[in-house]
């Protein structure tokens, strides 16, 4: 196995055409009689200066080159996460989050990087995969990815040393410096320089060359958010934080001053709302290496008194809504938000309360701290009143993944439902529920779903109007326009405007068969592109609940 790399003066004279062997260092004449395939297509060794590099089999005879069977790689990357039937990964030469959806492709080939067969497994965590498609949507992909790991000795621009053994950068690297949490291009040694006698894991590429360094130099966490339940700062900066994950864990300071604020607290702590002495903090930070506070990295601290603050803030929600209102403010929330109520029979016991139980809820005039900026996902929301609760009221989006049948005197469909899941349901009235169909309902007195927007699947898509009018919001309204783009939880229209799309919203593309629309399968927001029609279903504050899309190959 070997890499070409094509030198366009090697073309002067079709006669006498020489290749560069990468890993040879040297060049080789092409014979006159010489079979080269590029991705399975056979090709004359005059055409190969159409390429830039090339990598694959090269069969040498009396010096010469007699056969190659070569590919031209059209994506590189890096694996950080496979699951399901997706590859995540970052891109060698960009550092940018990528994804290859293997439901795309209708046949995969796997190869190791001696072009021995591997299987689909064998793409996992921490290797490279160097992948191109052919004109039948079919994906190759060459699997490599030898891990080095040890302390680095020296650094240069191009290539650093590992347990007393040097390694060259590719072409394209790339390194991360926080175990993962973010990835850059190594571009020079500027990138690296924090690696000096650091442990680290490199990653090799199929020429034995460094495509990824892995290490954790700097913080080890995304930050941290939690309630502060005691302190003890007089020798070894020690802080009791109830998490996201329900438990009080302690962590130590990194530097003892960073946490002197909450000295002021002392007792409090320990105190009641009866007795007119109870304290807490609300806090967020980040550890290093060591597992520690990392120094410098604590924000906020917020000191509470009581049931109210001056950092508190009065919150407003209604139920099935993915924010909450202060005033003309509105604070979203995601999966990511942490949600707390601090206090339970007027002491400090703090609880978690999940994202699917705040979505449910509505409450009027709750106080709370909010980490984070008003028109985004905030990063935390503590409330901070006693024996804190929500009530709730439902209306239902999504889609219809079966037509409705009989069960007795009823008919029953299968609906996904946003936040819910696929379930059954009795219908009041099945011609509004066939399957395909985008929906909105609620339960009436029986228990029945009925409609309260509705788009049928049978509608030729040309055909089909919205009267949508966010200025007017009703329980619930669908808009159809063309997507102009999709930027991470928006959906860009031409013509109707910027829509957020819910974090839970169900999305399933409808497929033409023969004169015939039909439900196709679920997918995910990154499938939808510049082109597609998307049928929107909104809650009354111009959420996307549900989705539709009709791809724009099947609309010419």
């Amino acid at each position: 196995m070997d890499t070409v790399v094509i030198d366009d003066s090697d073309f002067t004279d079709e006669d006498d055409i020489k290749l560069y062997l990468y890993n040879q260092d040297d060049e080789y004449d092409v014979a006159d009689d010489a079979t080269i395939y590029v991705n399975f297509e056979s090709v004359d060794a005059a055409d190969l200066d159409d390429y830039d590099t090339l990598y694959g089999r090269i069969v040498l005879e009396k010096g010469e080159i007699v056969f190659a069977n070569l590919f031209d790689f059209e994506g590189t990357g890096f694996v950080t996460k496979v699951e399901d039937d997706v590859i995540e990964y970052v891109d060698l030469a960009g550092a940018t989050d990528e994804d290859l959806e293997l439901d795309d492709y209708d046949e995969i080939f796997v190869y190791n990087k001696d072009f021995t067969a591997a299987k689909l497994e064998d793409i996992a965590e921490d290797s490279l995969v160097y992948f191109w498609v052919n004109d039948d949507d079919d994906l190759y992909v060459v699997v490599a990815g030898e891990k080095v790991t040890g302390e680095v000795e020296k650094l240069k621009a191009d290539r650093l040393t590992v347990d007393g053994e040097t390694y060259v950068k590719a072409e394209n690297a790339v390194v991360t410096l926080d175990d993962g949490e973010s990835y850059d291009v190594w571009a020079g040694l500027d990138n690296v320089a924090d690696l000096t006698d650091e442990k680290a894991t490199v990653i090799l590429d199929y020429n034995g060359e460094i495509a990824a360094v892995l290490a954790n130099v700097q913080t080890t966490s995304d930050t941290i958010y939690g309630i502060v339940t005691y302190a003890k700062l007089d020798k070894t900066g020690v802080v009791s934080v109830f998490t996201k994950d329900g438990e009080v864990v302690d962590y130590t300071a990194e530097d003892r001053t960073d946490v002197s604020p909450l000295a002021a607290i002392d007792d409090g702590y320990f105190g009641t709302i009866e007795d007119d002495n109870l304290e807490y903090a609300v806090i967020g930070f980040k550890l290093n290496s060591d597992g520690e506070i990392a120094e410098d990295s604590i924000d906020p601290i917020v000191t509470v008194t009581g049931e109210d603050d001056a950092d508190a803030i009065s919150l407003t929600k209604e139920a099935d809504k993915e924010y909450a209102t202060a005033g003309s403010d509105r604070y979203y929330v995601s999966e990511d938000t942490v949600i707390m109520k601090a206090l339970d029979e007027g002491e400090l016991d703090p609880s978690v309360i999940s994202y699917e139980d705040f979505v449910d809820m509505a409450f009027t005039g709750a106080k709370a701290v909010v980490i984070g900026e008003a028109g985004k996902d905030a990063d935390m929301i503590v409330f901070i009143e006693d024996d804190f609760e929500g009530t709730k009221d439902d209306v239902y989006f999504g889609v219809v993944t079966d037509s409705p049948w009989k069960v007795g005197s009823n008919y029953v469909a299968k609906i996904n439902v946003a936040t819910e899941g696929e379930k059954e349901f009795t219908v009041a009235d099945r011609v509004y529920f066939g399957k395909g169909t985008l929906v909105a309902f609620e339960l009436n007195s029986k228990n029945k779903a009925e409609w309260i927007v509705y788009d049928d699947i049978n509608d030729d898509p040309a055909d089909v109007t919205d009267d949508g009018d966010p200025d007017t919001p009703d329980d619930a309204y669908i808009i159809v326009d063309t997507v102009d783009e999709v930027d991470g939880s928006f959906i860009v229209t031409e013509n109707r405007g910027t829509f957020k799309v819910a974090s839970d919203a169900v999305i399933y593309n409808i497929e033409k068969d023969g004169d015939d629309w039909v439900l196709g399968d679920k997918i995910r927001l990154s499938k939808i592109d510049s082109g597609d029609e998307v049928h929107l279903l909104l809650d009354e504050d111009g959420i996307v609940r549900a989705i539709v899309v009709y791809y724009a190959e099947d609309l010419q």
